[in-house]
């Protein structure tokens, strides 16, 4: 199974939220299909590196990111973060978690989403 986790949103009738501090944690493996033609493992590959590479170049954003196979972590740093770029990254964070609801409409048993409040 592939567990996504993101903490430090807040879900509000207005929109998804930022905290004061933002880490997204992708790790597994969906075991749908052969390492290689798994369509599940593709997608959420494809909307996460997607939305962590736009962190930086859309929202101007610093982050330490790790990855390595089965696993993407991204740390974002948001103590210089003015409130354009927080804008952009809320939108990059809704978009991601439109993506990854879809997926787990579909394959509920291949993918996991938590989220956590921030602070």
């Amino acid at each position: 199974m592939i567990t996504i986790s993101i903490r430090g949103i807040f879900f509000l009738e207005e929109g998804l939220r930022v905290g004061s501090s933002l880490n997204i944690k992708v790790e597994g493996h969906s075991f749908l299909s052969k390492y290689g033609s798994d369509i599940v493992c593709a997608a959420v590959s494809a909307l996460t590196l997607t939305a962590v590479k736009s962190i930086s170049l859309v929202a101007g954003l610093k982050q330490k990111v790790e990855q390595e196979s089965g696993k993407l972590q991204s740390e974002v740093f948001l103590e210089a973060c003015d409130d354009m770029s927080k804008i952009k990254l809320e939108v990059i964070l809704e978009a991601l978690l439109i993506g990854l609801n879809e997926i787990k409409l579909k394959y509920p048993d291949r993918i996991k989403i938590l989220s956590e409040q921030g602070e």
